[in-house]
């Protein structure tokens, strides 16, 4: 046993530590850690790891590993890399020479691709040469190509003149609606609608509320809407007959028929006013009552 060993194993036993714990400890193994108490390095791996178990092992039982690695620096083995310089190899002759074969087989092969390049231009050249030749040399040739250029010009149609278009009458533009005051009979405002086959009554409650009843003119008076409209309120009524329209508050209401705006006087006041609508049809109504 070293004496490094001894102080190594003194310094564990006064800890009172087995070397079953010393590897639990210092994660070296156990035939490791007893190696390095006889002194028996070439049990290690190598001589890097105889300095790291050593510290671990002094660092472990208590001991400064500086100071004894320093102490027997001379005693443990120095970490060293041993490099094996090879002679150079000689080359064999037998390789030399294979190499020189490569590189020979090499520059033929360069060359012949070169010439075969060339050869390819020369008989590409010499063809072309003689097919111009042949062309300018036959007149054969030139003599049918003339032909056939005159024989196309010969069958070329003339294109025939496109007559101009007959010019198209414009469309008479529609007749504008109308909305004609006839008329006063007792309490009822008259009107006649033309350029209609039917007359489309929009009124809207913009002033305040309005009671409106609408109803048939033509004998049966019947009642086609009748309601009290809310300020704001707005209605259409459409019809081919002539109808009959009684405003409860006539001020509060605004009234277009056909998109016409109705602004008769009477229709502004606040008293009940009626109107009658008739189509320039050559219809006559008789006044509701």
């Amino acid at each position: 046993m070293s004496e490094l060993g001894e102080i190594l194993k003194r310094a564990r036993m006064e800890k009172q530590l087995t070397l079953e714990e010393l590897q639990e400890q210092t994660k070296i193994r156990k035939t490791y850690l007893q190696a390095i108490e006889e002194g028996n390095y070439k049990v290690l791996p190598g001589n890097f790891y105889v300095r790291a178990f050593i510290k671990s092992y002094a660092e472990a039982v208590g001991l400064d590993p500086a100071e004894v690695m320093n102490h027997y620096k001379n005693v443990i083995p120095h970490t060293q890399i041993e490099t094996k310089v090879e002679p150079p190899r000689k080359r064999s002759r037998k390789l030399s020479n294979t190499d020189k074969i490569a590189k020979w087989a090499s520059s033929f092969l360069l060359l012949s691709f070169v010439v075969l390049i060339i050869f390819v231009i020369y008989i590409f050249v010499i063809n072309q040469d003689d097919s111009t030749n042949n062309s300018l040399m036959d007149p054969t040739r030139l003599t049918n190509e003339e032909q056939n250029l005159s024989e196309n010009e010969q069958e070329e149609p003339v294109p025939a003149e496109k007559p101009e278009p007959e010019p198209q009458p414009e469309p008479e533009p529609e007749p504008e609606v109308q909305v004609s005051y006839v008329g006063t009979d007792s309490t009822t405002n008259i009107y006649t609608v033309n350029h209609a086959d039917e007359f489309s009554v929009e009124f809207e409650a913009s002033n305040g509320q309005c009671w409106i009843q609408i109803r048939e003119v033509n004998g049966s008076g019947k009642v086609l809407k009748e309601k009290t409209y809310a300020k704001g309120e707005q209605d259409t009524l459409t019809s081919k007959e002539p109808i009959w329209i009684r405003f409860g508050n006539p001020s509060a209401v605004q009234i277009k028929v056909n998109g016409k705006l109705l602004e008769e006087e009477q229709l502004k006041e606040s008293s009940p006013r009626n109107i009658q609508l008739n189509l320039s049809n050559g219809k006559k109504a008789e006044l509701a009552e």
